[in-house]
C-alpha cells in the first residue's frame, strides 16, 4: 500500500469553486482501492495561508481592489507544505492539484492543466503574466515525479506550450460517485414515451440555457407531449426569463447528490456551454445511463469518445433540437448511445478505475527521489 498526502486546508462546504472542491474529493480515493491510503493535511498555518489568499482573490475579483496577483490564490503558483504536520512523516508521495508544493521532501504527483494562451489573453492577462505561468509549469513539471493531465487534448496542449523535460501522462478526473445499476438504466430506456431532458448548471448563460430553452420550444412544437425539461440553475451569471411551457420546470438549487439522482431519472443531459475546461457533469451523466449533449470542442470530444458516447453539437438551437429529436425518431439508436456512454464510464471514468490508475502511478514513483 502507498500513502499519498493531499495538502488541503480544512474544508468549508459553502465554498463551491470546483478547483477548491476537487482537492477534497481526492481524499476519497482510498474508498475505491486497497492500494492507497490518503492523508489529509492538518495544519493551522496552511489553513490561514490558503484562506487569506482566497479572500484576497475574492476582493481582487469582486471589488476590483488592486491586490497583486502573487498575493492572491492562483492555480499556477508555488506554495509551502506545513513543516509540522505529522501526516508528512508517513507519506510516500504528495498528490498536489494545480498549485505546486515547492518544499516537498518526497516525490510529488502533480495534477495540472495546459496554458491556453488565447483564453488567458481574452481574460486580459499580459504577455509577461502568461510567460510567467509557462515558466512556472515548465519548472514544476521538471521537479515533479509525475505530471498528470486529465485528457489527451490537454496533454497535447501542455506538451506543445510548456515543452516539459519529462513525459506526461493522462488520468481522468477522479469523481467519487456511484453509477446507476444497469437494471435501472435498462428500465429507463424501455420507457421513452416521454423523453426527460435536464439542464444543470449555476452559470446558466455560460452553460447554454438560452439555447436549451429555444431547442425545447422547437421540440415540443414538432413532437408535442414527447419531451419534458427540468432546469436546475441559480442563474448565477445573470437573469434569464424561463417561460411557461408544457413540461418545463425550474429548480434554483439542489445538492450534488440530488443532481446525480435527477440525471439518473433523465434520458438526456443538455449543457451546450460556451467553454468547459473539462465538464464533470458529462461523465456523471454517462454513469447514470444518460446521454450527455455538449458543444463540439476538443476536450469534450475526448470525454465523449468523439461522439460515440454522447452528442457533440454546434451552439445552435436548431442543431440541438435535431440531435435530441433522434430519441423519438430512432429510439434504438438513442438507447445504444446511452449504453455506450455507460460502458465508457465503467471502463475509464469510474472512481475505482481512476483510483487504481493513481495507485499504479504512486507505486511507480515511490522510489523516485526529489529532484
Amino acid at each position: 500500500m502507498n500513502t499519498l498526502y493531499v495538502p488541503t486546508p480544512r474544508h468549508f462546504s459553502f465554498i463551491k469553486d470546483g478547483d477548491y472542491v476537487y482537492n477534497f474529493r481526492l481524499l476519497d480515493m482510498a474508498r475505491y482501492t486497497d492500494s492507497l491510503r490518503m492523508v489529509a493535511a492538518r495544519s493551522l498555518s496552511l489553513d490561514v495561508r490558503t484562506y487569506s489568499r482566497l479572500a484576497l482573490s475574492s476582493m481582487r475579483r469582486r471589488y476590483k481592489i488592486r491586490v497583486p496577483r502573487k498575493w492572491s490564490w492562483q492555480l499556477s503558483q508555488y506554495f509551502c507544505l506545513p513543516g509540522g504536520d505529522a501526516g508528512m512523516f508517513e507519506t510516500d508521495a504528495v498528490l498536489a492539484y494545480e498549485r505546486y508544493p515547492i518544499n516537498a521532501k518526497v516525490p510529488v504527483i502533480w495534477i495540472t492543466g495546459p496554458t491556453e494562451i488565447p483564453k488567458l489573453k481574452s481574460r486580459g492577462l499580459s504577455d509577461a503574466a502568461i510567460n510567467e505561468e509557462i515558466m512556472f509549469k515548465r519548472e514544476a513539471s521538471s521537479l515533479a515525479a509525475a505530471t498528470v493531465l486529465t485528457t489527451r487534448h490537454k496533454q497535447r496542449l501542455f506538451d506543445e506550450v510548456i515543452r516539459p523535460q519529462k513525459p506526461t501522462c493522462v488520468i481522468p478526473f477522479f469523481l467519487p460517485i456511484e453509477s446507476a445499476p444497469r437494471h435501472r438504466v435498462e428500465e429507463k430506456w424501455s420507457n421513452v414515451e416521454t423523453l426527460r431532458l435536464v439542464f444543470i448548471g449555476r452559470a446558466a448563460h455560460r452553460k447554454g440555457l438560452p439555447l436549451v430553452l429555444d431547442a425545447f420550444r422547437k421540440l415540443i412544437k414538432t413532437h408535442p407531449g414527447r419531451f419534458s425539461l427540468l432546469v436546475v440553475s441559480s442563474l448565477s451569471d445573470g437573469h434569464i426569463d424561463i417561460p411557461a411551457m408544457p413540461g418545463l420546470r425550474h429548480e434554483r438549487e439542489v445538492s450534488h447528490a440530488r443532481a446525480i439522482e435527477l440525471m439518473a431519472q433523465a434520458h438526456y443531459l443538455l449543457m451546450p456551454s460556451v467553454l468547459e475546461s473539462y465538464g464533470w457533469v458529462y461523465t456523471e451523466a454517462m454513469a447514470q445511463g444518460t446521454i450527455p449533449l455538449a458543444t463540439d470542442q476538443p476536450v469534450q470530444r475526448d470525454l465523449l469518445d468523439d461522439g460515440r458516447a454522447g452528442l457533440l453539437v454546434e451552439r445552435d438551437a436548431d442543431e440541438i433540437a435535431s440531435a435530441i429529436s433522434q430519441g423519438v425518431l430512432d429510439v434504438d439508436g438513442a438507447r445504444s448511445l446511452a449504453f455506450r456512454g455507460y460502458a465508457l464510464w465503467h471502463a475509464k471514468y469510474a472512481p475505482e478505475v481512476v483510483a487504481a490508475r493513481f495507485a499504479e502511478l504512486a507505486k511507480a514513483t515511490k522510489a523516485v527521489g526529489v529532484m
